[in-house]
């Protein structure tokens, strides 16, 4: 009886363990990655002028593991990467680790916060679409015009494997649009009319300046 009762006890523990394990555990390599620098510090960018950046850019990501401190690291590393980059949005294998995850700046809520998401879901994308010009930190050549829909419905996870269903509009919907691209091995030059070229960041950056001063030029 004694015997069983061992039995009983250690089967338990065998479950309770099981079920508290990540579902998608990250390899060494990528444990490596984003232990091995402090929270603040960023991450090195993934950039599409190589093969070997471009290679790594077209894989679809894995699953991200919920509730561990190595994927609170590489948040907290993806947000140091975008602010030191200046950028609106990250995802994760834009910093070499192929999961999915994103960090979005929600300019639809005060003070304009990153918000991270995890193993995102799209239920639905408008119909009604616009296009507007892109620039992303792993494509360094330049700037392009994509069209994008208008609102998007997204299902999404917070750290601690919480779900959210939110439907998302505007500039910030692109900017959602653009980071799940990349966890499916897209980037916007894949979306861009095939008949147009990049814009240099330069020569956008000063175009940009001169029609913010010059509002009106633009109506």
């Amino acid at each position: 009886m004694k015997y069983y009762n061992v039995l009983v006890v250690l089967s338990a523990l065998l479950v309770v363990s099981a079920c508290s394990q990540p579902a998608y555990p990250y390899s060494a390599t990528e444990t490596y990655l984003i232990m091995s620098g402090q929270a603040e510090k960023e991450m090195p960018v993934v950039e599409n002028n190589t093969k070997a950046g471009d290679v790594f850019l077209r894989k679809s990501a894995m699953k991200v593991p919920y509730n561990t401190l190595v994927t609170d690291r590489l948040i907290k590393r993806m947000k140091a990467s975008a602010l030191v980059e200046k950028g609106v949005g990250i995802a994760a294998p834009q910093v070499g680790i192929s999961r999915q995850l994103l960090l979005v700046q929600r300019f639809d809520r005060p003070s304009k916060p990153f918000f991270a998401c995890l193993n995102p879901e799209v239920k639905k994308m408008s119909e009604e679409t616009k296009k507007g010009m892109e620039g992303c930190l792993s494509v360094p050549a330049g700037y392009g015009e994509v069209e994008r829909s208008k609102e998007i419905t997204l299902v999404c996870y917070d750290a601690k494997g919480a779900p959210f269903e939110e439907t998302i509009s505007g500039f910030t919907a692109v900017i959602f649009q653009h980071e799940l691209d990349h966890l499916n091995g897209v980037l916007f030059v894949d979306r861009m009319d095939k008949t147009e070229s990049l814009i240099p960041k330069e020569q956008y950056r000063k175009m940009k300046k001169k029609n913010a001063k010059h509002p009106e030029k633009n109506q």
